[in-house]
């Protein structure tokens, strides 16, 4: 009986294992996109109210092409912080899970 719940177990955790590999690897191929996204954003965000009490445009505060690289770089920052968290992430997950196999198959 114990032979039949460690093949289950091994089972959902090399499901478990697939479906993170594949969570990282569509993550890295949205990373164009959301650059795209981003530069898009970084060209229209100078002209957007920050607030809606204030209702102020960033470009009367600086001027346009300082707060192109301001939101630019706060957008890479957070896009490739959140890139590296989450990979790092899963696999650290994923070495978790294949220590946790080569314990039930001994």
């Amino acid at each position: 009986m114990s032979v039949s719940i460690n093949s289950d177990k091994i089972k959902s955790l090399r499901r478990e294992i697939v479906r993170l590999e594949k969570s990282n690897s569509k993550f890295k191929k949205k990373i164009p996109l959301s650059l795209v996204i981003g530069l898009i954003m970084s060209i229209v965000y100078p002209y957007m109210p920050r607030r809606m009490v204030t209702s102020e445009p960033l470009i009367e505060k600086m001027s346009y092409f300082n707060g192109v690289i301001y939101f630019l770089v706060i957008f890479l920052i957070i896009l490739f912080g959140s890139y590296f968290f989450i990979t790092n992430r899963n696999k650290k997950t994923i070495d978790k899970y294949y220590k946790q196999i080569r314990q039930l198959e001994d």
